[in-house]
């Protein structure tokens, strides 16, 4: 299968300007309050203006000139189309997991939470390892420093690792410990491998004193803290389509603008970062229509501005288990992801809006993106895989399975799934009725109680666990902080 572009526009033209002009003048006429004067001077310092205070506003012609000067060229689509692209990756912040081995839900800890990064290190789809549990055993202001640690001792295989700061007097900590791990395990690469830093702006257009506060630390000292934004249809932004997509492409420029203000970044990005609330409780449900719409207007606002983003849709889900609902939300993100742009971006594991991550679907899920990557493989013609020869041989009636070209392509051109069903019916329930999600919690279980992969060294562990003993009795944290099972070599 090969992408040969998108068909689809939900604006037109007109529209597509008109939401351009709306972030322009969001951003020159409203602005952003960004809550740390130091922050304030240096974006004066490169244009902005400045009202003294926190008031800060990206002027238009700036704006303007910025974009001219990041544009990044449209890529052209060959011919014959290109490869379907596929990625993905295990993270968010679920503080619950299901237990395979009863199937409850339940709070996570550190040996659960441990657990699901050793799961993800298994899987074959998963490329890369976030925070995919928040262990709720571990006092809040060590959780950042604790989830790095469990992500670099329990993924062997593949790169793992969190960005989360969350407490300013968390910032030195997380320096050393990053410069620490980076030392002693040099030959798995310096501090761009180990050091990650990432919070938010609160939607609409505000960088608190904390964050803020944050930002500035690791600026000053040359590290590089990412700022990111999260805005919600009829909460935190417009309830309309058009307002959500141009108000939350107006944040994201802004801070594009800012990145290349501190850092110097090149390119410039508008991606959607929006869902919307449900209006009967409140919360906000991923996997929903209106999600998708703000993600494919803001890829046309994108390449109207030749923004440096890639577009895919999203793979998450708002419903309650992994039931018939999760799976609808979940494919139909993918398909249309597929369909609209030729890239899949998959999110394995979650549900509720990333509240909880259950190991069977981690599981079914990785086996459903091999088999989206063999529906988008490329379909070999040649006198091998049309073997006239081979059917003139069988003739009318003939019978292929027996036949030596059979045994010679089947394993290259027949997906064989290691879950999914295969058998007729009878077989099914001769063998047991095993369902697909009983299947998928056996594995899990085998999985977690066998797997235990180590990404450092013992010696690196023991010096990392020392330096969290340091930084728990300097934050006034008693002897016996540790979680159960966060022991140096186990």
């Amino acid at each position: 299968m090969r992408y040969k572009g998108c068909p689809v526009e939900v604006v037109s033209e007109r529209g597509v300007k008109d939401i351009v002009e709306f972030m322009l003048r969001v951003l020159d006429e409203v602005g952003m309050r960004i809550e740390n004067k130091t922050m304030c001077r240096h974006l004066a310092e490169h244009g902005c203006e400045w009202d003294g205070e926190f008031g800060i506003r990206f002027p238009r012609r700036m704006m303007e000139k910025y974009i001219d000067e990041e544009r990044v060229a449209k890529e052209d689509v060959p011919p014959e189309g290109r490869p379907v692209r596929f990625s993905g990756g295990a993270a968010g912040y679920p503080l619950r997991w299901v237990d395979p081995a009863d199937l409850k839900v339940k709070t996570q800890t550190f040996r659960t939470a441990s657990g699901m990064v050793r799961l993800s290190d298994y899987l074959p789809g998963i490329e890369g390892i976030g925070s995919v549990g928040v262990p709720q055993d571990v006092a809040p202001v060590m959780q950042p420093l604790v989830m790095r640690y469990m992500n670099w001792r329990y993924s062997g295989m593949t790169l793992a690792n969190i960005y989360v700061i969350w407490d300013t007097r968390l910032c030195p900590y997380i320096a050393e410990f990053c410069e620490t791990v980076s030392e002693m395990e040099s030959a798995k690469g310096g501090m761009e491998r180990w050091f990650r830093a990432n919070n938010y702006l609160v939607s609409p257009l505000k960088y608190t004193h904390e964050e803020a506060e944050q930002f500035v630390w690791f600026w000053e000292r040359g590290y590089r803290c990412t700022v990111g934004n999260l805005m919600s249809m009829g909460g935190t932004g417009p309830a309309t389509i058009a307002g959500a997509a141009g108000l939350c492409a107006a944040e994201l420029l802004g801070l594009s603008y800012l990145h290349r203000a501190f850092y110097g970044d090149k390119g410039f990005s508008v991606a959607s970062k929006v869902a919307p609330l449900d209006m009967r409780s409140g919360c906000m449900p991923y996997g929903r229509p209106e999600e998708h719409l703000v993600k494919i207007v803001t890829a046309q606002v994108a390449e109207y501005l030749g923004a440096s983003d890639a577009p895919s849709l999203g793979t998450a889900t708002g419903a309650k288990g992994t039931d018939f609902e999760c799976g609808m939300d979940k494919a139909f993100g993918a398909g249309m992801s597929m369909g609209l742009y030729g890239s899949v971006d998959w999110s394995f594991g979650k549900y509720s809006t990333d509240e909880v991550i259950d190991p069977r679907m981690m599981i079914l899920e990785s086996e459903f993106v091999e088999s989206l990557k063999r529906l988008a493989a490329e379909v070999e013609v040649s006198e091998k895989t049309l073997p006239i020869e081979v059917v003139k041989e069988l003739g009318p009636g003939g019978e292929y399975l027996s036949h030596p070209h059979t045994f010679e392509h089947f394993r290259d051109e027949i997906w064989m799934p290691e879950l999914r069903s295969g058998e007729a019916y009878e077989a099914w329930v001769a063998g047991g009725s095993t369902d697909v999600l009983e299947k998928a919690r056996r594995k899990a279980v085998e999985i977690l109680e066998n797997y235990h992969p180590r990404g450092i060294s013992e010696k690196t562990e023991e010096r990392l666990v020392g330096l969290l003993d340091g930084y728990a009795g300097e934050l006034g944290l008693g002897e016996d902080w540790k979680p159960e099972g966060m022991r140096a070599g186990e």
